[in-house]
């Protein structure tokens, strides 16, 4: 095992802090996870389960509204999965750049979090 492997031979002073992230990774992460969400709703329109979750979710939140899922369509599935995915992954990149200036690196190489 490399050196660098062993947490124990890391000083103290190094170990708990933040560490940067690649904000496109983290955009490609969140933008995959809500088009996979949004996936599994265009699925579960398309066996005609969705409306009886539907009645389930809001039943449980003590809710009443007259909401009527509509026929699947496969065109508006695809946009739906594409927009998503699109939106998130501008969040996961917009949030990746925001932690990645909210850490800083100090005069040794180090990585600390927020400004002292």
């Amino acid at each position: 095992m490399r050196e660098a492997d062993n947490f124990s031979t890391r000083p103290v002073s190094d170990m708990g802090h933040a560490m940067r992230i690649d904000a496109f990774k983290a955009g490609l992460v969140f933008g995959a996870f809500l088009a996979l969400w949004h996936a599994c709703w265009s699925a579960l329109v398309a066996l005609g389960w969705a409306q009886a979750l539907i009645n389930f979710v809001l039943w449980v939140h003590f809710m009443s509204l007259p909401l009527k899922v509509e026929p699947f369509d496969i065109t508006r599935a695809v946009i739906l999965v594409g927009i998503t995915f699109a939106i998130g992954l501008a969040m996961g990149c917009i949030l990746g750049l925001l932690w990645n200036v909210s850490v800083r690196r100090s005069p040794t190489g180090n990585i600390t979090a927020g400004a002292n």
